[in-house]
């Protein structure tokens, strides 16, 4: 009986070290502008990742701030082309913005941000101001 323990245990244990996987945000923030460099304020903008959209609303200064999802998917087993197709098919490419008929397009930068134990929200925050040209 403690031979079988000691082997789940062990099981168990080594499985954990090896289950490399996470989940986690991060933060994109700025201002709002249009054209003429004008600030939008308290205005609505549509934010599309994948099959979410949000509505989020920007402040009296023309901040917005979202929160944006990324998974990685555990290399155990994978090889890095696999891990990258699946951390691929899991994370968006492009984060669309919208404001009125106009639209903006945003690289998804999740794995510069990909921390599951940050330091700060600094840290996991990336600075991207919005033109709606």
């Amino acid at each position: 009986m403690k031979y079988i323990l000691t082997f789940l245990f062990f099981l168990l244990f080594t499985n954990g070290i090896f289950a490399k996987g996470g989940s986690g945000t991060y933060f994109i923030t700025g201002k709002v502008f249009v054209q003429t460099k004008t600030i939008l304020k308290n205005i609505e903008l549509k934010i599309k990742i994948g099959i979410i959209t949000k509505t989020i609303k920007t402040d009296e200064y023309g901040n917005y701030e979202i929160e944006i999802p990324w998974e990685s998917a555990c290399p155990s087993g994978r090889t890095k082309e696999q891990n990258k197709r699946d951390n691929k098919r899991i994370n968006v490419k492009y984060i669309y913005f919208s404001y009125l008929n106009k639209k903006i397009k945003l690289f998804n930068e999740w794995k510069k941000y990909a921390q599951l134990f940050p330091e700060s929200k600094e840290k996991i925050t990336r600075k991207q101001d919005l033109n709606f040209i």
